[in-house]
């Protein structure tokens, strides 16, 4: 089960810097974020003392803005594997029981597997553990913002 941390992934954003992707507007596609980032950029050009980019683009910069990036988010999966948690159980028991318990565990079926992974995973969806974090991916630089 590949559960993504929420409806984030697979939208785009716009940024500054390659290494800071804080910015709080997110897009469909990447010609929106590209439109998005040349009309924020525009109206940060014509008025760079009362515009600030920060939800644009994650920061506000000192000087005009000749170029920005947009790229793909990619949410983070949980990192969780119900087979290393059975793994992990038969260790345990087979530490305790020694071969007693050396079989322990060897006939959960895959419904049992998959039943085990839900519940898990619910447990990270009900007390809000899903991570936090993102990567970015097909980063492009958008430049030429003297098309306005």
């Amino acid at each position: 089960m590949d559960l993504k941390k929420d409806q984030m992934d697979k939208k785009w954003m716009c940024s500054l810097k390659e290494d800071i992707w804080q910015a709080c507007d997110y897009f469909e596609t990447k010609e929106e974020a590209i439109k998005a980032g040349l009309e924020s950029a525009h109206r940060f050009n014509g008025n760079p003392d009362t515009e600030y980019l920060d939800d644009e683009m994650g920061s506000t910069p000192d000087e005009v803005v000749t170029e920005f990036l947009v790229g793909q988010i990619n949410a983070s999966a949980v990192p969780f594997c119900v087979d290393t948690l059975i793994e992990n159980v038969q260790e345990s028991a087979y530490d305790e029981g020694g071969e007693w318990a050396d079989t322990y565990l060897d006939d959960v079926t895959k419904e049992d597997r998959e039943e085990l992974e839900n519940l898990v995973f619910d447990w990270f969806i009900r007390n809000d553990y899903l991570p936090r974090w993102y990567t970015i991916s097909s980063v492009e630089i958008i430049q030429s913002l003297n098309e306005f």
